[in-house]
């Protein structure tokens, strides 16, 4: 500050000159200033480190976690989730929609796994089945080519057999003997038949020759056959009943061996010294 010395200021020769030095005028101030600056830069510092602090521990870390999750879906661990809470947030959001996702993939996973099994599974049976069938193929050629072989010596002997019977009976000898030799013998040509018969019915191709049958005959057949085993039993059979039955229309092949599976399973269950 100044003022003219002794009068005014168009007639004075000298002035008072009064100062004050800037940094003692702005001391206070510059004080104020620099406590103020001070508490700014700690509260910036403080507000920086808590922002640190709060997007590490929700941004940071969850968006880690949910590119971890990732990683290892995309190596094949389907099971994997990300395992962060749900909110309204926009990485809770996405993290909840991972996790279906996630899941979603791991039920198309087993899905297409358990459709696998099921075709393996088709595959193997159908390569059994198939195996099955040749098996069959090859037991039925088996069996027509020994029953073949089989029924060719047996006719044979069942045709001497019946010579050596009518001669027997020409001479008036005991015809039992042979009756027996060529019951066994059609018997055992009976079973021959049954197997070409079994060896039909897996082929589907069973058919029945109906014819006359003498049921009379048969029964007398049968009764013949059985009658040994029978008699180890103490058992005796006897045909009772109407001699008039006559013939009846059936297949032979199939009829006989019903009548003795009947007697047979008669003699097993009876007692003894029955009848």
């Amino acid at each position: 500050s100044f003022a003219p010395f002794g009068g005014t200021a168009q007639s004075a020769d000298a002035y008072v000159s009064v100062g004050i030095p800037a940094t003692v005028a702005f001391a206070g101030v510059n004080r104020i200033l620099a406590r103020n600056i001070a508490m700014l830069g700690l509260v910036a510092a403080l507000a920086l480190a808590a922002a640190w602090v709060v997007g590490n521990l929700f941004v940071v870390r969850q968006i880690k976690t949910l590119v971890e999750a990732t990683k290892r879906v995309a190596s094949g661990e389907l099971g994997v989730r990300t395992g962060l809470t749900r909110g309204q947030g926009e990485v809770s959001q996405l993290a909840s929609a991972f996790d279906q996702m996630a899941e979603a993939l791991e039920r198309a996973h087993e899905q297409r796994l358990r459709e696998e099994e099921l075709s393996r599974k088709n595959y193997e049976l159908e390569q059994q089945n198939l195996a099955i069938q040749e098996a069959n193929r090859l037991k039925t050629e088996f069996v027509s080519m020994v029953s073949h072989e089989l029924r060719t010596p047996l006719n044979a002997i069942i045709g001497v057999t019946e010579m050596m019977r009518e001669d027997a009976e020409a001479l008036n000898q005991d015809l039992e003997p042979l009756d027996r030799v060529l019951g066994a013998g059609r018997h055992l040509l009976a079973l021959i038949n049954d197997i070409l018969d079994l060896s039909k019915i897996e082929a589907g191709r069973m058919e029945l020759e109906l014819t006359d049958f003498d049921l009379p005959g048969a029964i007398d057949d049968a009764l013949l056959l059985m009658r040994e085993r029978a008699s180890r039993r103490s058992l005796t059979l006897e045909r009772t009943g109407d001699e008039g039955l006559g013939a009846i229309r059936a297949d032979p092949r199939k009829g006989q061996p019903v009548l003795l599976n009947l007697l047979l399973n008669a003699v097993k269950v009876t007692p003894g010294l029955g009848r």
